[in-house]
């Protein structure tokens, strides 16, 4: 007899909820669902699957790989990036210190030379002006030798002015063109390593694998998910309410929650009532409910309750007009 009625509570329990709203007393009851939100997973950068460590249903942490895709072509646009680089600044670096110490030193020696016979030019200059003041020699002779004394220093003042030139940097504007090369190679060099980085993907979140739609070896379009994940937080209760038991429904109210598999019911907090009215979705579809308008609402869970449910699992919830 006690399993009779156990059999007729349960199907009086299954028509209240099919009718979308049954009275017990104060308490009211619905038929709903459970739903997940995913994260999807996905590069933004195209490439072929290489390596899929994961499977359906496995536990992840946050940090674990998740796929990885063929490194190249930007493992090469990444060694392309570190050499322009580094060319960069070694032009940076020459234009602000100057010439080589090798040619630095070559134009002093040529200003020693120059010294050097400058003071013999002079030793000439003194000698032929006092033969030529003697009419000994012929004055063109004097004449030449002046002119080669003059010569030797226009040579000396270029050769100090070169000096002067390769111990000093480049000019500003040269050294600012070269500081901005250096900054488009390091921007250059942190695009390919961001699409580098792009070729593993790490979980952001602590999850389950729900779902995998491609296997190795297959080419991964840019933005195309690999993976989705399911967070226990993100799963939720779905019911729907007639408009006419709508008033007493509040959020932050509190609903308890019945399935085939529950030992005990669960307790769910509402969080969101639809402002727009809607048909009755077809889980809940019946002679009685169509072309009956009713109301979406949504009940969060706690973690230890969600991890004991899955999304589209039918559920039963029964919640007071006090509550």
């Amino acid at each position: 007899m006690a399993i009779k009625n156990a059999s007729f509570g349960i199907v009086l329990f299954a028509f209240c909820a099919v009718l979308s709203g049954c009275h017990h007393g104060d308490l009211k009851q619905h038929q709903g669902y459970i739903e997940g939100r995913f994260t999807y997973i996905s590069s933004q950068v195209t490439g072929t699957l290489k390596t899929l460590p994961i499977e359906r249903g496995d536990a992840i942490q946050k940090n674990d790989i998740l796929f990885t895709l063929d490194k190249n072509p930007q493992s090469a646009a990444v060694n392309q990036a570190e050499a322009a680089l580094q060319q960069a600044k070694a032009t940076l670096a020459n234009l602000e210190k100057g010439k080589r110490p090798t040619e630095i030193a070559a134009i002093e020696a040529q200003q020693k030379q120059l010294n050097a016979q400058l003071i013999y030019a002079k030793k000439m200059v003194d000698r032929y002006r006092d033969l030529s003041k003697k009419n000994l020699i012929e004055k063109a002779t004097y004449d030449k030798s002046l002119a080669d004394y003059d010569k030797l220093n226009a040579q000396l003042d270029e050769v100090n002015e070169n000096l002067k030139t390769a111990q000093l940097q480049a000019r500003p504007d040269e050294i600012n063109a070269a500081n901005a090369n250096v900054q488009a190679a390091q921007s250059a060099l942190k695009q390919a390593q961001w699409q580098l980085n792009q070729k593993t993907i790490r979980s952001p979140i602590m999850a389950e694998v729900y779902d995998l739609y491609y296997r190795v070896g297959e080419n991964v379009p840019a933005d195309h998910p690999v993976v989705s994940l399911l967070n226990v937080t993100n799963i939720f209760a779905i019911f729907y309410v007639p408009e006419e038991q709508l008033a007493p429904i509040k959020t932050g109210q509190k609903i308890s929650i019945s399935c085939d598999s529950c030992k005990t019911p669960i307790t769910g907090t509402i969080y969101f009532i639809s402002p727009q009215a809607e048909y009755t979705p077809p889980i809940i579809y019946s002679e009685s409910s169509r072309g009956k308008l009713v109301y979406r609402v949504e009940a969060k869970l706690a973690a230890n309750d969600a991890e004991l449910l899955h999304p589209g699992q039918p559920i039963e919830v029964t919640y007071g007009a006090g509550n």
